[in-house]
């Protein structure tokens, strides 16, 4: 089987847990890791045991050993780490949110059409077993008609006025950086546009949303009621209500199983693998499905299409325009 080998963009705690897991996986090697301070890239070095480090990803792309690279900076930073990499011919996983807006993302979408390589969001719990088992019941027609799912996504964030998360230069915001997974969600298992958004926010003092509420309805009559809060205490749960059951998945990022209770019947739990005390394990499912792409010559993928990805972007840019949110970046 051939080993996949990896540069990874950014050396910040994700690229901390995509090492831990990349660690793991067998055929799977992080070869080179480029960061803007060689002394961080260095540090990651060492701690991984990577054999190149480098101070500039422009430099780093020019190793011909790399088959792909995973990009790991600050959501603004995004789309300029996908083109260079696509542009050096090579493959592309990037956390997510994968870019700012539809626009960014259509442009590296062509790009990566034109070069005949793979480009994918790291929207890691699509991927998860319990995930992929519930949607199935849905498309089995188990639950009936769906007419509610319920998402929340929030916890503490310390405030730092300057940090990621609270600072508009870098993108910050709840919706951008925990809005995108129950934004994702809806879309895994709606399996389409809503036909109509509405949202409302709470504003910090730097401009960026810190709780943005999102109300989606559906051309089925469904309504999906999302929230994400990096204010607010910690929640990450999922309910789907449909004419003949209900399905609800406790603590979205470390879950292992979904709880079902059929109409009139009792709860009753699926469970894919004990319990997990990291988001390390579900990153696995992930990396070794984007392996398998690179392997078999795919340009996508099948879990999450990139075209699907866009759909969850423009529903993002509208959220945006309901609420107001602006960044010191353009977003056009």
């Amino acid at each position: 089987m051939k080993t996949i080998k990896w540069g990874v963009i950014g050396s910040g705690w994700i690229a901390h847990m995509f090492a831990k897991t990349n660690q793991t996986i067998d055929n799977s090697e992080i070869i080179a890791i480029a960061d803007v301070s060689l002394e961080i890239a260095k540090a990651y070095q060492k701690e991984f045991s990577v054999p190149r480090a480098y101070g500039s990803p422009e430099e780093m792309l020019q190793d011909p050993e790399i088959d792909a690279v995973y990009v790991a900076t600050p959501h603004c930073f995004h789309k300029e780490g996908i083109k260079l990499a696509l542009e050096h011919g090579k493959h592309v996983l990037c956390v997510k949110p994968i870019t700012l807006c539809t626009a960014e993302l259509e442009e590296v979408m062509a790009l990566a059409k034109q070069k005949g390589l793979l480009l994918m969001e790291a929207m890691w719990t699509r991927f998860k077993p319990e995930f992929q088992d519930a949607r199935q019941k849905l498309l089995e027609g188990a639950l009936g008609d769906i007419v509610l799912m319920e998402g929340h996504c929030s916890f503490i964030t310390p405030y730092q006025p300057q940090g990621r998360m609270f600072n508009r230069k870098l993108g910050g915001g709840a919706l951008m950086d925990v809005g995108v997974y129950v934004t994702s969600l809806a879309d895994f298992f709606a399996g389409g546009d809503p036909v109509r958004i509405d949202a409302q926010a709470h504003f910090g003092e730097t401009g960026v949303d810190q709780t943005t509420s999102i109300l989606y309805q559906y051309e089925n009559g469904c309504t999906a009621y999302l929230n994400a809060s990096i204010e607010s205490e910690e929640r990450q749960d999922w309910t789907i209500v449909g004419t003949k059951g209900k399905i609800f998945i406790d603590n979205i990022w470390y879950s292992t199983s979904y709880d079902i209770k059929m109409h009139g019947g009792e709860w009753e739990t699926r469970s894919f693998g004990g319990s997990v005390s990291t988001q390390k394990e579900h990153h696995d499912f992930m990396i070794r499905a984007f392996n398998q792409c690179v392997r078999d010559g795919k340009t996508d993928s099948d879990v999450i299409p990139i075209e699907t990805t866009c759909r969850v972007m423009r529903c993002m840019d509208t959220i945006r325009e309901r609420i107001g949110l602006q960044y010191d970046v353009s977003t056009k």
